[in-house]
């Protein structure tokens, strides 16, 4: 008897994807601090609660290990000074998100916290290793810089709920080909985009709540879609008028 192991792993992906969606049903028409960056058409549709297609098995397999090291690296720091999953609002642009390490000063009422200190992992594949740690005749001249505006968005939020002074911000990449493991700081700069890009984002979904999403013509509209490669990746490319299709 054929035991089909990969149809198996793929429906448990998908239940453990869907009690994680649960930790996000009280906030239902907020958006994800994760999405920070991404195409104003596309946040639309999420926040409407539009279905997009099914990633591929193989897609969701890669994601899958990328959660696997995050639980990893939580379950190391369990009892610990650093809080790992730590959920942040920013209730002004309706954004919630959990922030994968943080620590701050601070030691009590007498003694509140000042300065902050986030973490984000990010895992990545040997193509992406290249483009940043790479010979620099291959690394990206153009970058995107939405994992820098997603953890500006963290420090934002964290800055917000303890009123702090200062938060420091670096990315944990992670190479999944061989388990090599770089530490980047991220500039204090993006904490300011992180806020213009959500207050524009606020003010466009404002703009369009009596519209249907299609208002937003792609590739006429400002940040429909941010970076032209987002159509080729997009759940939502199936429904919208892009002309940046799959291809």
């Amino acid at each position: 008897m054929k035991i089909d192991i990969a149809d198996l792993y793929h429906k448990y992906i998908q239940h453990e994807s869907d009690l994680r969606k649960g930790a996000y049903i009280k906030y239902d028409g907020w958006f994800r601090a994760s999405s920070a960056g991404q195409c104003f058409k596309k946040q639309a549709y999420k926040m409407r609660n539009y279905i997009g297609e099914e990633i591929d098995q193989r897609v969701a397999r890669n994601f899958r290990l990328g959660t696997i090291v995050h639980n990893d690296i939580a379950e190391a720091l369990e009892g610990s000074q650093y809080y790992t999953e730590y959920r942040v609002e920013i209730p002004d642009f309706k954004v919630v998100g959990h922030i994968d390490i943080c620590t701050m000063d601070g030691d009590g009422p007498d003694n509140p916290p000042k300065n902050g200190t986030i973490v984000d992992i990010k895992t990545v594949h040997s193509f992406k290793w290249r483009k940043m740690f790479g010979l620099k005749k291959n690394r990206d001249l153009n970058p995107s810089k939405n994992y820098e505006t997603q953890i500006g968005t963290y420090a934002l939020g964290l800055a917000d709920k303890h009123k702090l002074a200062h938060v420091d911000m670096s990315i944990l990449w992670y190479k999944k080909d061989d388990g090599s493991i770089k530490s980047q700081t991220v500039h204090q700069k993006y904490i300011a985009i992180a806020l213009e890009y959500w207050a524009e984002l606020s003010e466009v979904i404002e703009e369009i709540k009596h519209f249907e999403v299609d208002v937003l013509v792609a590739g006429a509209e400002p940040n429909v879609p941010v970076y032209e490669w987002e159509c080729r990746y997009c759940e939502f490319s199936n429904i919208c008028d892009t002309p940046f299709g799959k291809g």
